[in-house]
């Protein structure tokens, strides 16, 4: 597999792609240069905080963000995963991503972007 990486283009397999640019004042790209910033650490803060239940306070909801449904996902274990984050996280690598949970909930609610989303959403 030849990759060759120009500006906002990749090239991957004879398939050429467009791929958006980070500002490097956006939140995705201090968090993939592992930079800690206050607005990282409130997104995590607040997440964690829409997922607690009201019920059980050591527990955490089902996580709904997700579109893909996956027998024996993480939808329930999306709190508790990312509690355990910590807070100047680089990258998310998942060998088995089943319906994402846990990584789609990091790319929406901590503006976190990883590799794998990449390749998911503009190659396949």
């Amino acid at each position: 597999m030849t990759e060759i990486k120009t500006k906002n283009v990749v090239e991957l397999n004879n398939q050429i792609k467009y791929v958006p640019k980070l500002s490097k004042t956006s939140p995705a790209f201090n968090l993939l240069k592992g930079v800690e910033d206050s607005t990282s650490v409130e997104r995590k803060k607040a997440l964690l905080e829409k997922l607690r239940s009201k019920t059980k306070p050591n527990n955490y909801k089902r996580y709904l963000g997700t579109p893909l449904r996956y027998a024996g996902g993480k939808t329930l274990a999306v709190g508790h995963v990312v509690n355990l984050l910590p807070n100047n996280i680089k990258r998310v690598v998942s060998p088995f991503l089943g319906g994402a949970s846990v990584e789609i909930a990091l790319a929406k609610e901590l503006g976190l972007w990883g590799d794998w989303l990449w390749y998911f959403w503009y190659f396949n």
